[in-house]
């Protein structure tokens, strides 16, 4: 029940932001070259002062990275309680793209949920990117990008946009 209920508000608060106001599109990331890990395929972008590498989970590493990004096709791997334990561990954030269950599915829960189960009850398709960074044993940071509105439309089509956002946070916090 209170899976339930975390989820319903989370769904209602993510809403009622994304409702409150006009995002016009991010301008282009331009500061600090960034290298950063991939599971996965790696994102098409708009800058290029952006490196990325290709890693698994299995060769895990943060040196080196200002980041970590993990593609749609290795999220409910990236769900696991192992692969949990290691961002937990983590020196860098790690990033979920295009995800539709947010944050959710990659935090250490009592009573953890796949990601297949997150994404089904969320749905979320306006927030593509999601990241976290935990904080000492109890606390963590999370972010979720959405994508820009303009006239008060959802620009699905803008997710180069949205990749600069997240250049952004990973400069300005690591």
């Amino acid at each position: 029940m209170k899976k339930i209920l975390f989820l319903s508000l989370l769904i209602f608060t993510s809403a009622l932001v994304a409702c409150t106001g006009e995002k016009v599109a991010d301008p282009i990331y331009e500061g600090r070259n960034l290298n950063i890990a991939v599971i996965g395929e790696f994102p098409d972008v708009r800058e290029n002062n952006i490196h990325f590498e290709k890693i698994t989970f299995d060769s895990w590493s943060t040196n080196n990275y200002d980041a970590i990004f993990i593609s749609e096709e290795n999220l409910a791997e990236a769900a696991k309680i192992e692969n949990v334990q290691t961002y937990k561990k983590s020196d860098i954030p790690v990033f979920f793209l295009n995800t539709k269950a947010s944050h959710i599915p990659f935090m250490e829960l009592e009573h953890p949920l796949s990601y297949d189960e997150v994404a089904k009850q969320m749905n979320n398709e306006q927030d593509p990117i999601a990241g976290l960074f935990y904080v000492g044993e109890e606390g963590y940071n999370a972010w979720t990008f959405s994508y820009p509105v303009v006239d008060s439309q959802l620009q699905t089509s803008d997710i180069k946009s949205v990749y600069s956002a997240v250049f952004t946070v990973i400069q300005d916090n690591f």
